[in-house]
């Protein structure tokens, strides 16, 4: 019997019955701030496809772009992703994420207008044991308007939140990397009109 239950308690294990759930792309912090812009929720939105111009790599979610170009809207791209932020000592360096036990994650996600200018940015799924600050909407306001011309650093245009230091820096580099990956796309796209 106990050869039986070790047997299915490894199997569970094993087949990630017990895994961190994926990204929700449709949840409902995320659908409340669509149609607050007049957007009828998921439906309005159709997945960005991103040419090979583009480096993916880093993406750990996805955009969207709204469907109907006529609306009265300011959004027109979204994206809706997950951020690994290292546990505290559990990375070697800075960007180096290794194995499960080596990070911690939130997802998010952020609203752009249709020059690729970000109108708004919220954490919606904190799974970290620290930083819970950076979900604070007063604190994400300092992204609106980026649009990937400035620099993004914290200290300098961020302001750094004692206790949350490893989450202030994964979100401001992903805010980054996003932006500046839609502004690419964004240029693509015009010159292939």
């Amino acid at each position: 019997m106990k050869k039986i239950l070790l047997l299915l308690s490894w199997l569970l294990v094993s087949t990630g019955t017990f895994a961190d759930k994926g990204i929700d792309f449709a949840s409902k912090p995320f659908i409340r701030a669509i149609e607050k812009e007049d957007l009828n929720g998921v439906s309005d939105l159709e997945e960005l496809q991103f040419s090979d111009d583009v480096p993916t790599e880093n993406i750990h979610g996805k955009f969207f772009q709204t469907r109907d170009e006529n609306r009265q809207s300011p959004v027109r791209y979204a994206y809706v992703g997950r951020v690994n932020s290292c546990r505290t000592g559990g990375c070697a360096a800075p960007g180096n994420i290794t194995g499960e036990i080596g990070y911690e994650y939130f997802d998010y996600f952020i609203l752009f207008d249709a020059r690729g200018s970000i109108l708004q940015t919220k954490v919606f799924n904190y799974q970290a044991t620290h930083g819970q600050e950076i979900t604070a909407r007063g604190w994400l306001k300092q992204f609106d308007g980026y649009s990937g011309k400035n620099d993004l650093r914290v200290g300098h245009g961020i302001d750094a939140i004692s206790g949350a230091t490893i989450s202030v820096y994964a979100i401001t580099r992903d805010v980054k990397e996003k932006t500046q990956m839609l502004q690419q796309w964004l240029r693509t796209s015009i010159s292939q009109k």
